[in-house]
């Protein structure tokens, strides 16, 4: 088992917090490995997106290209495209995971296992997300955060949560080796 690193990214939170639409608060969990797992994942082909739960009226699918719209190019690493659809994606046992309004007793795990669909939470004015990098059944990056709810599946505010989220699940830099960043491939 990778060890783990566990950190609450105050300073992202209190630069967003600047903004109206900012996170209320962010806490980020890492294990060792993640550049290399999300660069392997990119180099296949298209990075599974799996979202979970839809907590504004309407269809799911204008919930999901709201997240797949704000992902790419708002992470280290190399470019890389994104899909909802497991038969498009190049290596699907590394996948990310958007759980909106998950319950909070459920866990990181099974999450990234086979998430469940989720309702929305009786709190109609802060919206809870945790988001993964899954490899397999584990968690390798995680990222929970609330902010205010916003209004509609395609709010720009929920956009900037999404793109902020991307920059704290896909570290620089592998916090279990000191000198290997993704911008110096090693």
């Amino acid at each position: 088992m990778k060890p783990l690193i566990s950190a609450t990214a105050t300073l992202s939170a209190a630069l967003l917090l600047g903004a109206c639409s900012g996170p209320q608060w962010m806490t980020t969990h890492h294990y060792g490995g993640i550049p290399s797992t999300f660069t392997h994942a990119a180099s296949k082909g298209d990075v599974l997106t799996m979202v979970t739960g839809n907590p504004y009226p309407g269809h799911k699918s204008v919930l999901e290209k709201t997240v797949l719209g704000a992902m790419p190019g708002n992470h280290f690493g190399p470019p890389a495209r994104f899909t909802t659809a497991p038969a498009a994606a190049g290596l699907p046992k590394i996948r990310f995971v958007w759980a909106f309004d998950p319950p909070p007793a459920l866990h990181n795990d099974d999450l990234c296992g086979k998430p469940p669909e989720t309702a929305a939470r009786a709190d109609l004015h802060t919206l809870h997300l945790t988001a993964l990098l899954c490899e397999g059944g584990q968690a390798q990056s995680s990222v929970v955060a609330s902010l205010p709810r916003p209004t509609t599946a395609d709010d720009p505010a929920l956009k900037s949560l999404v793109q902020s989220i991307m920059w704290e699940l896909i570290p620089e830099r592998d916090p279990f080796n000191d000198g290997c960043t993704l911008s110096s491939n090693c």
